[in-house]
């Protein structure tokens, strides 16, 4: 497993072909999401050049997306939310060459829509009752997925789910914390860490 940071997230990419190898036509490049820290790889094809054709790929911001590819398999890998390019140029021995660009959007792995309430605990004053709700999306499939409750200046990070696959899943949650630790009436829950499932 690879453990990701805050803002992580895989390469879904759609290079799509009848045939890795002899083509009989290629659908132009679509627009690509890629997720940071998770390289994925796909085969490209090319209608115009020939048998042991060479192949280059750059990306137009490393930063946000890099790429490599050996043979005719792309190697994409999200870093740094944004968008980029990423062009891929094959050369045939006869000299033939042509270029595609895959536009590429790295994006969080998960995203999240969560409202969170805080009132005193009725039954005992030494604590306030939290509750949050809410929808959230998985894009790539996540062995772990951790969340941040919020408070004033205190915050806490606990594990939300596990074996999580793609799809959007809601959640509802409440619990108590002790009144020592709350200064505020107002709290927040966000995505704060994941670990990308094995492929």
């Amino acid at each position: 497993m690879r453990r990701s940071t805050l803002f992580l997230a895989l390469v879904a990419l759609a290079f799509a072909c009848e045939s890795p190898t002899t083509p009989a036509t290629c659908d132009d490049p679509g627009p690509t999401q890629a997720y940071p820290g998770y390289p994925a790889e796909r085969e490209v094809c090319f209608e115009a050049v020939g048998d042991g054709a060479t192949y280059t790929a750059t990306s137009s911001n490393p930063d946000v997306v890099t790429a490599g590819i050996s043979g005719t398999t792309l190697t994409v890998t999200g870093h740094e939310l944004g968008d980029a390019r990423v062009t891929i140029t094959a050369r045939d021995s006869d000299g033939t060459s042509e270029t595609v660009v895959y536009p590429v959007v790295t994006a969080d792995a998960v995203t999240a829509s969560f409202t969170c309430s805080i009132q005193p605990d009725s039954d005992d004053p030494d604590f306030y009752e939290v509750d949050w709700e809410g929808p959230f999306t998985v894009h790539v499939g996540l062995a772990e997925l951790y969340i941040r409750l919020t408070i004033g200046d205190w915050s806490h990070v606990r594990l939300l789910a596990e074996d999580l696959h793609p799809g959007t899943h809601h959640v509802w949650t409440g619990g108590a914390v002790n009144a020592d630790l709350v200064n505020s009436d107002e709290c927040s829950v966000e995505i704060a860490d994941y670990v990308y499932a094995d492929d």
